[in-house]
């Protein structure tokens, strides 16, 4: 998704909100059916060790915050900006980015 416009084009094109909804929704669920960390580690083992891990993930993983809603809460770029220099810099520091999966 474009940085300097994100859902911002909706609203500039003067889309009606329910598709303007249903767009951020398609986005969604894509993010969360196929790059969003789905994996569930809340599953107990035999392995003390193990535990112990699972449960720092597993909080280390609540606390964390999903990159796609902070994508969408952070202002648009400026439109003078290169977007893949953007997406160069910003793709390791604000994304988990081993969770894309290509």
């Amino acid at each position: 998704m474009d940085p300097q416009l994100k859902l911002q084009y909706y609203d500039d094109n003067n889309w009606e909100v329910e598709y303007i909804l249903e767009a951020k929704k398609i986005v969604t669920d894509i993010w969360n059916n196929f790059y969003k960390n789905n994996i569930d580690i809340s599953q107990s083992s035999d392995n003390l060790e193990d535990d112990l891990l699972s449960h720092i993930f597993k909080k280390w993983k609540t606390e964390r915050d999903d990159e796609l809603k902070s994508y969408f809460r952070e202002p648009t770029i400026s439109k003078s900006t290169d977007v893949l220099a953007w997406w160069k810099v910003n793709f390791i520091v604000k994304f988990n980015y081993n969770n894309i999966y290509y």
